[in-house]
């Protein structure tokens, strides 16, 4: 027997049943489990087994487990050691099992992702009991609204909501006591406007923020240029996703451009952005990643205003050429590659996976690119 075993992943291994749990709660030294998209096969019986033998168990995954019920929660009372649950898909966890898992006072880490309707406020409070919870992961958990965020721990940092339909911007003030939050998840989050984001600039530890929408519908239109306006007083933050807010134009970004700390923007299919927004991104001297995909309003004016910028030498820049006629495409290109400083083999490696991920040009546009490189890079001199 593996008795030294430490971790092991059975992820996807379908045909794992309880008897096979049986024989793993003899590996007495397991610290860490993964058992995703086990199926239906594993049941509360075979959590049952590992609960009893596996007494050094801090990491335990059943995602997509459909046969692990709230009965099931109750063996996890067996586990002292346990800091990180992963419960995500497993459908048939309930409030009821929500009042078990606040007693694992223990827990760091809980995702009860794509848990649907099963769960909601009044499950989420008894997690008041969870004041050693640093990440919770919410994600599409339909029944979940800004009441149930009331009683969380204020020690958490990191909080998923992404597709939590119900979370509204009074919701958002839910959000304020949790005061060392540094990341946070409402992609997709309909409810939230303008007004709401400007309670987010009482969590001034936030450097990770997801605002993004939803491309399939226009149900998201209540965030604009007055939010970003909010956001631009949170200086701590590095990393900003606003993907698909039709509502964002050049004003925003002027607003954006504040946050000289921020090192990820993303602002995909935002087609109301132009060239003269791009200029205020050029003040961002932290900037090291970019993501204007879709923003089909942008020419080779606002590719030279990026290139003027000198943040972007060692930089990832992905954006939409479909805007740029082809006659002036391969000029454009020219002088945005000429523009990049070419330090070691790495540049020249990211600059060739941007060009064959990101544009959509031609083999006679490549090759301008390979001789520019040849030209501008010192050590090929």
């Amino acid at each position: 027997a593996l008795e030294g075993l430490l971790a092991l992943s059975l992820h996807g291994c379908t045909n794992v049943t309880d008897k096979g749990l049986l024989h793993l709660s003899k590996l007495s030294r397991l610290t860490s489990l993964n058992l995703r998209a086990c199926t239906d096969k594993v049941t509360n019986t075979g959590l049952k087994h590992l609960c009893l033998g596996l007494k050094c168990l801090s990491h335990l995954e059943f995602w997509g487990c459909d046969g692990i019920t709230d009965g099931g929660v109750t063996f996890l009372k067996e586990l002292p050691c346990l800091t990180s649950l992963d419960l995500v898909f497993c459908s048939k966890i309930t409030n009821a099992g929500l009042r078990l898992l606040a007693k694992l006072t223990g827990l760091s880490s809980l995702s009860l992702a794509y848990t649907s309707m099963s769960i909601s406020d009044e499950g989420l409070k008894h997690f008041e009991s969870l004041t050693s919870l640093k990440s919770l992961n919410l994600f599409s958990c339909l029944g979940i609204s800004g009441s149930g965020l009331r009683t969380l721990s204020t020690g958490l940092t990191k909080l998923v909501l992404h597709r939590c339909m119900l979370i509204t911007d009074n919701g958002i003030t839910s959000l304020c006591m949790l005061k060392s939050l540094t990341s946070l998840n409402l992609c997709q989050c309909p409810c939230v406007t303008n007004f709401g984001v400007e309670y987010l600039t009482n969590l001034t530890c936030l450097t990770d923020l997801d605002l993004s929408a939803d491309h399939r519908n226009n149900l998201h239109r209540g965030l604009g240029d007055n939010g970003l306006i909010h956001l631009s007083k949170i200086k701590s933050l590095t990393s900003l996703r606003l993907n698909h807010r039709m509502n964002i134009t050049n004003i925003g970004l002027k607003a954006l451009s504040e946050l000289t700390c921020l090192k990820l923007l993303e602002l995909k299919g935002c087609e109301a952005i132009t060239d003269e927004g791009l200029t205020f991104l050029t003040m961002m001297t932290s900037l090291t990643s970019l993501e204007l995909k879709g923003c089909g309003n942008v020419t080779e004016r606002g590719m030279h205003a990026l290139s003027s910028a000198a943040m972007f030498h060692s930089s990832v820049i992905s954006f939409d050429i479909k805007s740029v006629d082809e006659s002036s495409s391969s000029m454009s290109v020219r002088e945005f590659i000429r523009s990049i400083q070419f330090n070691n083999y790495e540049d020249v490696m990211q600059l060739i996976v941007w060009v064959i991920y990101t544009l959509t040009i031609s083999l006679s546009t490549i090759s301008i690119v390979v001789v520019i490189v040849l030209d501008s890079w010192p050590p090929l001199k």
